[in-house]
């Protein structure tokens, strides 16, 4: 991902199939008009081209929510009952005391229909984020 000088973002895909998926999320989100989940912040899709595979966003500082790579879109992943407790065992252990808050957030985007697999730091970021008590 590259900042533009124009206060966005564009990333830049190899995989049509990995672009389309992504773009498909942004223009979820775009539709439902869904630019932050409480006080955590989205990108906001600003344009796209199909011939380069880019998609260009606006930038959002923590707290945000982004990186919609691995997300699944309308029905959740095909995990057993024991694959997603363990999962979400293991998440709610690393994340200490933002779990309630990305409890929350993952919430409201499985709403859209949006079912995020990947909060890491990175991609759902804190406001206060301390890495000592949410070491990823």
């Amino acid at each position: 991902m590259w900042q533009t000088d124009r206060k966005t973002a564009i990333k830049v895909f190899e995989r049509v199939e990995v672009y389309l998926h992504e773009l498909a999320v942004y223009q979820r989100l775009l539709d439902r008009r869904l630019r932050n989940i409480g006080a955590y912040s989205i990108p906001v899709l600003v344009r796209y081209d199909h011939s380069l595979m880019v998609i260009e966003m606006t930038l959002v500082t923590a707290p945000y929510v982004l990186d919609f790579g691995k997300v699944h879109l309308d029905t959740p992943p095909d995990y057993s009952h024991e694959v997603m407790a363990d999962f979400f065992g293991k998440q709610k252990s690393l994340r200490g005391k933002y779990w309630p808050e990305i409890l929350k957030i993952w919430g409201m985007l499985k709403a859209v229909g949006i079912f995020h697999m990947d909060p890491k730091p990175g991609n759902i970021m804190p406001e206060n984020y301390d890495p000592q008590i949410d070491d990823d």
